[in-house]
């Protein structure tokens, strides 16, 4: 079979972050078959509810089915059909529904998978698609489970067995799905390189990215520039940028491509080591040669002055050669001595000391070249109150590490066992790495512990502070290993019942419950995402980089309201900046409400929000805008308010649907508030978030 590169979702791609198997497609979200076959898509993802086969529609669902199929297999799509909850009858005609401690049914949260009286049936319903559309006689290639992620664990366990038996006697494989989210198409040559570098096999979804041209363009140019190629090998093992080498097809050495991206963190936090380097404003100036640059979308970059000068930031690059003779090799030597710019240079990886203080403990430090050439410079290291001994001079080749040993000579123990690291690292030329974390001694205490929910008797044992009011301890005897944590709880609610423990029955249809009325509840939780590399979030006031941050209603409701009370004699514009993302048919209201006369001033609805929507009013006196959804799978969300001085209070003005993230000299003159950042009110002006649950 062709080497192909799936990507899945809605521009998904296969594996930890985003690719698969080098002999399979990349898998994209549903197209129209005639577009998915002649754009240059390998396969598509399908998703498929499940329908129990004696339904009075199952006839026309299967034709439809069939006719879907029939099309991707004539136009050589290969396809992984994801098989999700769907009409299935369900006990009193809704899903069954979370409780929480009250007994309040929490919207949108439960288990929506059909009852086990239905197994045998979706058996049934799963074997005939694997039967009659599975691969050679139709496009299907594999299968998968979604939706079932709010059972609980021993019946998801029973659901993917069910699937197992569902393909036997087919060549339909089952795999796994792993969903992730991204926000640009910018970043997606960066998680089809880590995908492929990885060599993970399962099918990673991605969502949030916008589902328009940009995007098929992505994916055509993540077909064209990586496609079946093995991967190689990184060009730079431990600094920045990274930088994926990809085999040529066929063994054609000319035709090997190379992935570039600066910071990996704001591309997949937490999936790849940062590798200790601090990015501000980092770039890499590419030599021109016999080869080429091209952004996400596969568009080339032109040159300035005879170079490339690459951002080093969370968007990804390709290059290639001209196919000449000698050309790809002239770019991995090009990108080799490449000038690097912006980047902190020296890394540092601190491991916790293993000794007492006052016991011959030694500090470790593995520190690292991040640049492609020699580095030397005044070494200095602290560690709170403790006195030590460490190189007061270092000297590193390009990308070279050393480790480094702080030997403690001097100070007294802290009794909560934390000592503020800091490194710092000036070579001159080249810059200031500063780097700063809290170290710890990591001894394990030998000692027999009543296991009895108490912490009298761990007062031999190092306090372990994993974060603010998070306390551990480890101890061990001869029989067991011992482990104890202290968490200070803030969440207002209590939870509900373990899994384990709870009576099904019981839980899911007790004698009464309650459901909370959506036109009144109003509930704000924060989702804060620390950096981004998409323009169409806010920047930081401070400018110091993009940030995805913003308010959403909670899981219990379908809204959220802030009250403003501004001088009735000073009406002020207000902008509310509302993300991108999807909503329904139905999109989110704006609900404006004046609550000194208790009366509705106008309702907007907004539909679709492309690159981000600012909703623009001119108000005063006292009053609530409430954004609301009309769908559990869905959030209402606000990012930003940004206040202006104002005429005159005429309400509603419009939407803004091309400042997007770019809100400086447009809006906030007079005072602002960016989610997750900063927030600086007009003196004059009151700003709340209403809590109402009833």
């Amino acid at each position: 079979m062709q080497k192909i590169l799936f990507i899945a979702g809605m521009v998904a791609v296969l594996a930890n972050c985003v690719v698969v198997d080098a002999a399979e497609p990349v898998f994209v979200a549903e197209r129209p078959a005639e577009i998915a076959a002649t754009i240059g898509f390998g396969g598509m993802l399908v998703t498929v509810p499940y329908m129990p086969t004696t339904s009075a529609g199952y006839a026309d669902f299967n034709a439809e089915l069939h006719k879907a199929f029939t099309a991707l297999h004539e136009g050589g799509v290969a396809v992984v059909v994801e098989i999700v909850p769907g009409v299935a009858p369900q006990p009193l005609g809704r899903i069954r529904p979370y409780l929480d401690h009250k007994g309040i049914m929490q919207g949108g949260g439960g288990d929506q998978t059909w009852l086990p009286e239905f197994d045998d049936d979706f058996v049934a319903f799963t074997s005939a698609i694997a039967g009659e559309y599975g691969r050679p006689q139709g496009p299907v290639v594999a299968l998968t489970l979604g939706g079932i992620e709010r059972a609980d664990l021993p019946r998801r366990a029973e659901l993917a067995q069910l699937v197992v038996q569902a393909v036997e006697g087919t060549e339909v494989e089952v795999r796994r799905v792993e969903r992730q989210f991204v926000d640009v198409v910018a970043t997606l040559p960066v998680r089809v390189a880590l995908n492929r570098a990885v060599g993970s096999s399962d099918l990673v979804r991605v969502y949030g990215l916008d589902d328009g041209a940009d995007a098929d363009r992505a994916l055509v140019a993540a077909q064209r520039f990586v496609g079946g190629r093995d991967f190689s090998r990184l060009i730079f093992a431990h600094g920045v940028p990274w930088v994926f080498a990809f085999a040529g097809l066929a063994g054609d050495e000319e035709d090997g491509s190379l992935v570039l991206v600066g910071d990996m963190d704001a591309v997949a936090p937490g999936r790849a080591s940062s590798r200790g380097i601090a990015l501000d404003g980092a770039r890499m100036r590419i030599v021109a040669g016999p080869y080429r640059l091209y952004d996400a979308m596969g568009v080339s970059m032109p040159m300035t002055d005879g170079e490339w000068p690459v951002p080093l930031d969370g968007r990804g690059f390709y290059l290639r050669g001209d196919g000449t003779e000698g050309s790809f090799a002239a770019l991995v030597t090009a990108v080799r001595a490449a000038q690097i710019e912006g980047v902190e240079p020296l890394s540092v990886v601190a491991r916790d000391m293993t000794a007492a203080v006052d016991r011959g403990a030694v500090l470790k430090l593995m520190v690292g070249n991040v640049l492609n050439r020699p580095i030397e410079g005044v070494l200095k290291v602290e560690l709170g109150a403790l006195v030590v001994d460490a190189p007061a001079r270092l000297r590193l080749a390009p990308h070279e590490r050393q480790l480094i040993e702080v030997k403690i000579v001097g100070g007294e123990a802290v009794a909560e066992n934390i000592y503020p690291l800091r490194v710092e690292f000036d070579t001159g030329v080249d810059g200031v790495a500063v780097h700063e974390e809290v170290m710890r001694v990591n001894l394990i205490g030998r000692q027999t512990i009543k296991v009895d929910g108490k912490l009298g008797d761990w007062t031999e044992a190092l306090p372990q502070s994993l974060g603010r009011g998070v306390t551990g301890w480890l101890a061990y005897d001869d029989t067991y290993l011992y482990v104890a944590a202290k968490v200070r709880d803030r969440i207002e609610d209590p939870g509900t019942l373990r899994f384990a423990d709870r009576d099904d029955d019981t839980f899911f249809y007790p004698q009464v419950s309650h459901e909370l009325d959506l036109s009144q509840a109003l509930f704000k939780v924060d989702r804060v995402h620390k950096r981004s590399a998409n323009p169409a979030h806010l920047w930081r006031p401070d400018g110091t980089g993009r940030i995805d941050g913003r308010w959403e209603n909670s899981t219990k409701t379908q809204a959220f309201a802030i009250d403003l009370t501004i001088p009735d004699g000073k009406p002020r514009q207000v902008a509310l900046y509302i993300p991108p993302g999807e909503f329904d048919a139905a999109g989110m209201d704006i609900e404006l409400y004046d609550r000194k006369r208790q009366m509705s001033l106008g309702r907007e609805r907004l539909e679709t929000l492309g690159k981000g929507v600012y909703a623009v009013y001119r108000l005063a006196g006292k009053v609530r805008i409430t954004l609301r959804v009309h769908d559990w799978h869905y959030r209402a969300r606000l990012a930003g308010i940004f206040f202006d001085p104002a005429d005159k209070a005429s309400g509603f003005v419009g939407f803004d649907r091309e400042t997007s993230g770019e809100w400086f000299d447009r809006y906030g003159a007079e005072g602002f508030y960016v989610v997750g950042a900063e927030r600086i009110d007009p003196p004059d002006i009151s700003l709340r978030v209403p809590k109402v649950i009833k």
